[in-house]
C-alpha cells in the first residue's frame, strides 16, 4: 500500500502540472519540509492482541514524532493554495501506568507498586493534502487530511517491582516479569487523521521566488493503530520548509530614479536631561504633617507563646511520614537542643514535632505517649485500618530507631475517622483526617514553647514620599527603595506615571538585627522608554533608638508585649477545648490591671467567608469571657488574612485560632 501511496503522489504532481500547463493555476512550487516534536498516545486498553500484561489499562503516553519529504504548492486565488505533500513519519512513544498494593513482608503491611511499560517504534508514510489561506502576505493556516500507510510496528512491553526499592521478586525469581518485544499484532495499515497548521515565510532572494517557513503542524488520527483496540497516536511538530517555484522568470533589471534634493532641516534644540529627586514628610495616625523627620524605635520585651498541634498528617494512601516533618540521623538527636528551636515561627517549631516529643520521651523515661492512626474513609481508605496502623507504627519506628525510646512508652492505636474528624465532603478535610494524633500521659510532653525576647517597635506613625521628576520622557517603570544599611526592606514599584505621592508604614519585622543602624535611607529610580535609568540622590531619616538600658536610666514608661496562641479548635467550632484551659490559667495569672488585652480571631479558608468572620469573633469573645477580661479589644477576621499556607491541612489547623496579645507598662 505504501507504493500506492507513492504513485497517487506522483499522480497528483503530474496533474497538477497539466493544469498549471492549461492557465488555470500559479506556478507550482517544489521544496522539502521536516519537522520535530512531540507525539501523544491515547489509548484505553489492557494489553496487545496475544500479548501478555497485568496492567489493569494503559490510558496514555508520549514520545516524540519526526517528519520528512517533498512538497508541491499551488496558489488557486490570491488569497489561497492547495499544499500537497508525501511524508515519513517516525513516531516513538512510551505508556507508564503503576499500580499500587498492600504486600505482607515480615509479617508487616507494606505498600507495593508494580510499573507497567509499553514502548512503541511507528513508521508510516502519509500523503497529506490541505488547503491554506494567506492571513497575512507571509502569515498562513491551512486545513487538510493526512492519508498514511503503517509500514512498520513495533513494541516492546515488560512489568516492574519498583517499590519496595531493595528486596521482593516476581515469581520468576527477577523484578520484572512478561519481558516481550517484537512487532505489533494485529496492526491497522491504513492510519488517516485531520491536519492542522500555522506557517510564515520568509524570503530567501529579492524576487520572493524561494522561501524558508517554519511551521507549526497538530495531528489528529481518527484511525487505530491496531485493530480491536483502542489506541491512536497523534502529534504537535515544529519544522520547517525550504520551497520555490519550479519554472524561473528573467527579471527585468530596473533602474532607480535619481534621488530628489534633499530638503533643508530645520535646526532642533537639543532634548533637555531629564532628572529625578524625592522628598519625604512624617504623619501622624491622624494624617497630621508632624515638624521633625525622625523615627522613634522604642525597644520592648516580648513573650511569646507558640502552641504546638498533636498530629502528623499524611499523604493520599500513604504510611510514609513526609518529608516536610524533621527527621534526624541517630547522632544529631543526641545533640537536639530545645533552646534550638526559640528563633523558629510557629510552623517551623511544628515541624519540630517528632524531635520535641522524642527529646521529652527520652529525657522523661516515665512519660509515655499513645499514638492513634486514622484515615480519611474516603476511597481506597475507607474501612483501611491496616493504612491506619501502618501510619501509627511509622511514627513509633521514628521513635524507637532514632530516638532509641522503649517501646514500653509507646502505645499504637488504629482507628477509621478520627474521634474529633472535620466534617467537609471535600479533599481539604480528607487531607485532615489522613493523621496520627499523639496523646501524651503528661501535658508537659506537648506543653507550648515560650520565647523571651527584645525587638524595636516603631512608633505609629507613617511617611508620605513625593516624587519628583523634570523634563520627562515617556516613563516605563518606577521604584522607590527603602533601606536601612545594607538591608532593603520595602519596595514600592509600579509602571507608567508615577503617582503624585507614596506612603510607607514601618512595621516591627522591618527593624530586627538593626543594632548598629541610624538612619532609614530612601532614593527613586526612573527608567524610561528610552531603556535610561536616572536615579535620586541617596537621602537619609534619622532613627532615634529608646533602649530598655536608656528607659531605666532616665525612668522613662516602656511596656512589655506578650503573645499567646490558642489552637486545635475543631471546623466550624467556637468552644474552648480542655487543651487552652492550662494556657489560660496562665494568661490570667500574667495580666496586671494596668494591661490592654486584645483578642483576635481567625479561621482557615473553608466555608463561607461571612460565617467564617462570625465564627471567629465568637472564638475572640469566648476566650475573653474565661480570660474574665471585659473590656478586652475583640476581633473577628476569619479568614480575610490567613496566618499560615492553607494548601496544607497544618497550616489550616493553625489558622483556627485565637491570638491573645497583653501590652503591660513597666518603669
Amino acid at each position: 500500500m505504501s507504493k500506492r501511496i507513492v504513485l497517487i503522489y506522483i499522480i497528483v504532481v503530474l496533474s497538477y502540472l497539466q493544469v498549471y500547463s492549461a492557465g488555470l493555476f500559479s506556478k507550482p512550487e517544489i521544496g522539502i519540509s521536516g519537522a520535530y516534536g512531540l507525539s501523544f498516545q491515547v489509548a484505553n486498553f489492557q494489553n496487545l492482541p496475544g500479548v501478555s500484561s497485568c496492567c489493569p489499562n494503559y490510558s496514555g503516553g508520549s514520545g516524540t514524532a519526526f517528519s520528512f519529504g517533498p512538497l508541491l504548492k499551488f496558489n488557486i486565488s490570491q488569497d489561497a493554495f492547495i499544499d500537497t505533500r508525501l511524508l515519513y513519519y517516525y513516531y516513538s512513544g512510551l505508556m507508564n501506568e503503576s499500580e499500587s498494593i498492600n504486600l505482607i513482608i515480615d509479617g508487616e503491611s507494606q505498600e507495593g507498586i508494580f510499573d507497567y511499560n509499553l514502548k512503541s517504534d511507528i513508521h508510516i508514510i502519509s500523503l497529506e493534502p490541505t488547503a491554506g489561506y494567506k492571513i497575512t502576505n507571509n502569515f498562513n493556516a491551512s486545513a487538510g487530511l493526512s492519508l498514511g500507510f503503517l509500514i512498520s510496528g513495533k513494541y516492546d512491553s515488560y512489568e516492574q517491582l519498583v517499590k519496595p526499592e531493595n528486596r521482593g521478586t516476581f515469581n520468576n525469581g527477577r523484578r520484572t516479569r512478561n519481558d516481550t518485544s517484537g512487532k505489533i499484532p494485529d496492526v491497522n495499515s491504513f492510519q488517516a487523521g485531520i491536519k492542522l497548521g500555522l506557517a510564515y515565510k520568509f524570503p530567501l532572494d529579492s524576487y520572493s521566488d524561494w522561501y524558508l517557513s517554519p511551521e507549526i503542524n497538530y495531528i489528529f488520527h481518527f484511525t487505530n493503530i491496531a485493530t480491536d483496540i483502542n489506541w491512536k497516536t497523534n502529534s504537535l511538530t515544529l519544522g520547517v520548509s525550504i520551497a520555490g517555484k519550479m519554472f524561473s522568470e528573467t527579471k527585468p533589471m530596473s533602474i532607480p530614479p535619481s534621488p530628489p534634493p534633499l530638503p533643508v532641516l530645520p535646526e532642533f534644540p537639543a532634548p533637555q536631561k531629564t532628572d529625578v529627586d524625592i522628598t519625604a514628610i512624617k504623619l501622624d495616625s491622624n494624617n497630621n504633617e508632624l515638624s521633625l523627620l525622625y523615627l522613634k524605635l522604642e525597644d520592648i520585651v516580648t513573650l511569646n507563646m507558640r502552641p504546638l498541634l498533636n498530629y502528623i498528617f499524611f499523604d493520599k494512601v500513604s504510611s510514609e511520614i513526609p518529608e516536610r516533618y524533621i527527621k534526624l540521623t541517630t547522632e544529631q538527636a543526641r545533640d537536639f537542643n530545645l533552646k534550638s528551636i526559640h528563633d523558629l515561627d510557629a510552623m517551623q517549631t511544628y515541624y519540630q514535632i517528632l524531635n520535641l516529643v522524642g527529646k521529652k520521651l527520652y529525657d522523661n523515661p516515665d512519660y509515655h505517649i499513645k499514638l492513634i492512626g486514622t484515615n480519611s474513609g474516603i476511597g481506597r481508605e475507607k474501612d483501611n485500618k491496616e493504612l491506619s496502623l501502618a501510619r501509627a507504627e511509622a511514627v513509633k519506628t521514628y521513635f524507637t530507631d532514632i530516638w532509641k525510646i522503649p517501646e514500653e512508652q509507646l502505645g499504637v492505636e488504629a482507628r477509621n475517622l478520627p474521634e474529633d474528624y472535620s466534617t467537609p465532603k471535600e479533599y481539604d478535610a480528607w487531607e485532615e483526617n489522613r493523621r496520627v494524633e499523639i496523646l501524651p500521659s503528661n501535658k508537659s510532653i506537648l506543653e507550648p514553647i515560650l520565647t523571651l525576647d527584645t525587638i524595636p517597635n516603631p512608633e505609629k506613625v507613617k511617611f508620605r514620599f513625593y516624587p519628583i521628576v523634570t523634563n520627562p520622557s515617556e516613563i516605563e517603570k518606577w521604584k522607590i527603595e527603602i533601606s536601612t544599611g545594607n538591608n532593603l526592606i520595602e519596595t514600592i514599584e509600579g509602571k507608567g506615571q508615577i503617582p503624585n505621592s507614596v506612603e510607607w508604614t514601618p512595621t516591627e519585622k522591618d527593624f530586627l538585627n538593626i543594632e548598629a543602624v541610624n538612619e532609614i535611607m530612601y532614593r527613586l529610580t526612573v527608567n524610561d522608554n528610552d531603556g535610561d535609568s536616572i536615579q535620586s540622590r541617596l537621602k537619609k531619616i534619622p532613627l532615634e533608638k529608646v533602649t530598655i538600658e536608656k528607659k531605666r536610666q532616665e525612668g522613662l514608661v516602656g511596656k512589655n508585649v506578650e503573645y499567646y496562641r490558642l489552637i486545635l479548635f475543631n471546623f466550624g467550632k467556637t468552644n474552648l477545648l480542655e487543651e487552652h484551659s492550662n494556657i489560660i490559667d496562665y494568661i490570667k495569672r500574667r495580666i496586671n490591671p494596668d494591661a490592654k488585652v486584645t483578642v483576635t480571631g481567625y479561621t482557615d479558608k473553608i466555608g463561607n467567608f461571612a460565617t467564617n468572620k462570625q465564627i471567629a469573633t465568637k472564638r475572640a469573645k469566648e476566650a475573653a469571657k474565661l480570660l474574665g477580661i471585659e473590656d478586652a479589644d475583640i476581633i473577628g477576621i476569619g479568614e480575610e488574612s490567613l496566618l499560615y499556607d492553607n494548601s496544607l491541612p497544618e497550616g489550616r489547623f493553625y489558622c483556627r485560632t485565637v491570638n491573645i496579645t497583653l501590652e503591660m507598662p513597666i518603669k
